[in-house]
């Protein structure tokens, strides 16, 4: 029978010492809650687009975006170029975000910053109401027609909190919606911190300072674990200080 998933994160804890530890440690939850965000953060976009929501379709500039719980956005534009010449079946490109303030530099013509139809950008305006946090959607080169489409696909963060079957740490096997490679990564950045908390207590508790050097020695082989997953879902970041 397939180990929950809390019975993954207290594999992971070996030996340690942990009766009553899961009651006393209240940020237990917060923290499976917080590494799976981080980790749905490093992973690239093509990961996460299969398990999004049902596409935003834009063709109109300005366009609001009011969902504050992104770990990606996946904005692909029709490349009008391809349309042209194949207009039932339109090629979609990745746009590319930019921050704001670097943006004059995309619509300088012969700029080797110039944005063009094979490498479209896309940037966040405040919208400078202080009632909402929505932002306005910028474009460049810039949508002129209801054909200049645009597809924004977002990964909504899922919050586990025990009040349904599918979120609940003590039932459920699978981590929904979320890629089978980054579980792992996900389950050791726990271990480690319900680890770390677990030698916080015992250093408070004055308890015996072989089980503190155990739950050290834990978290050292843990966190080399943790590098080898970290490189596997992402070859550029190494290591648990990559998740942050």
């Amino acid at each position: 029978m397939a180990l929950t998933i809390k019975q993954r994160i207290l594999e992971k804890i070996n030996d340690i010492p942990t009766e009553g530890s899961l009651d006393e440690l209240t940020s237990f939850l917060n923290s499976f809650n917080n590494n799976l965000w981080k980790v749905a953060n490093l992973l690239p976009p093509e990961e996460l687009m299969t398990r999004s929501r049902t596409p935003d379709i834009v063709t109109t500039p300005n366009s609001t975006i009011e969902d504050k719980d992104m770990a990606d956005r996946i904005i692909l534009r029709v490349d009008k170029l391809d349309k042209v010449t194949d207009g039932d079946n339109p090629t979609y490109r990745p746009v590319t975000e930019i921050e704001e303030h670097q943006s004059h530099k995309t619509k300088e013509t012969g700029s080797i910053y110039e944005a063009s139809a094979y490498s479209p950008v896309y940037w966040f305006e405040s919208t400078h109401d202080s009632s909402t946090e929505a932002k306005t959607i910028q474009f460049h080169p810039d949508i002129t027609d209801e054909e200049d489409q645009v597809k924004i696909y977002t990964y909504k963060k899922q919050v586990w909190d025990y009040t349904t079957e599918d979120f609940d740490l003590d039932t459920s096997t699978k981590i929904r919606m979320f890629p089978n490679k980054a579980e792992e990564a996900v389950i050791l950045l726990t271990a480690v911190d319900l680890l770390k908390n677990l030698m916080a207590l015992r250093a408070i508790e004055d308890e015996d300072a072989d089980v503190v050097q155990m739950i050290t020695a834990q978290i050292q082989s843990l966190e080399a674990s943790m590098n080898k997953e970290m490189e596997f879902i992402r070859p550029d970041i190494k290591g648990p200080e990559g998740a942050r």
